[in-house]
């Protein structure tokens, strides 16, 4: 899967192989300059040169500069200071590494967190736009119940999927009259709640259909049944989402 993002533009790309970017004779020379100063750092902890010349200059720095730091963050606070030290080299290492190989610090851990964001229901709710706008395309059915359909569909997604054929409340199975968005769906009459709607049993039948995708059932349903069904899921939708579609005003039924 490819992902565009704004936020990967500007970083480099990364590289197929190793030192592909710098090449051999840049990685020989970073290579010597590491083991000069290596080398440089076991003479003079050993003292292997004579105190005069090149030998003093390098004395001086190692005991004037070198020790008194290795004394205040190493020894002072020993043995915490080891986390300072490791954390130090590690970093150290981390941009070298980065800056031979041209490997971006930040472009992999931007590509793992947008497939996390994509994780279910986002990629569940991408896919069934896709649906939806493809049987549009193709007019397998007819665009109003598409667009309901999805509607329903993206609710239960999202996890508030509606129930037409039990009891929202105890479970009883239907058909049930009794219809009530705050609910969840339908209601029993013993579980009915004050303002509950009462479409007809083929509306109920109909809103059944859409969610559960069977379109022989909803393109033999009679067009009032189709209308009050679309009503029915305009007004779940706005109850959940806790305002109105305005666009639905804008849609043909």
């Amino acid at each position: 899967m490819r992902f565009h993002s704004p936020f990967l533009q500007p970083l480099p790309p990364v590289a197929e192989k190793l030192g592909l970017r710098l090449g051999r004779s840049t990685l020989r020379v970073v290579a010597l300059a590491l083991a000069a100063l290596l080398l440089v750092g076991i003479v003079v902890r050993l003292r292997l040169l004579p105190p005069t010349g090149i030998g003093r200059i390098l004395y001086s720095v190692h005991d004037s500069l070198y020790l008194p730091l290795k004394g205040y963050t190493y020894t002072l606070h020993f043995p915490t200071s080891l986390l300072w030290w490791l954390g130090g080299a590690l970093l150290a290492g981390m941009v070298l590494f980065f800056w031979l190989t041209n490997i971006s610090p930040t472009k992999r851990p931007h590509i793992w967190a947008l497939r996390r964001a994509l994780r279910y229901p986002a990629l569940q709710q991408f896919l069934l736009l896709v649906g939806g706008l493809r049987a549009m395309a193709s007019r397998q059915h007819t665009a109003g119940q598409i667009l309901d359909s999805y509607l329903l569909r993206s609710m239960a997604v999202a996890g508030y999927a509606p129930s037409f054929d039990h009891c929202t409340r105890c479970g009883e199975p239907g058909p049930h009259r009794w219809l009530n968005p705050s609910a969840g769906g339908v209601l029993c009459s013993d579980c009915r709640l004050p303002g509950s709607a009462t479409p007809a049993a083929e509306t109920i039948a109909v809103l059944g259909a859409l969610l559960a995708g069977d379109w022989p059932a909803v393109e033999a349903a009679e067009p009032r049944h189709l209308k009050e069904a679309s009503g029915v899921v305009a007004a779940y939708v706005a109850w959940h989402l806790e305002r109105g579609l305005r666009s639905l005003a804008y849609v043909e039924r």
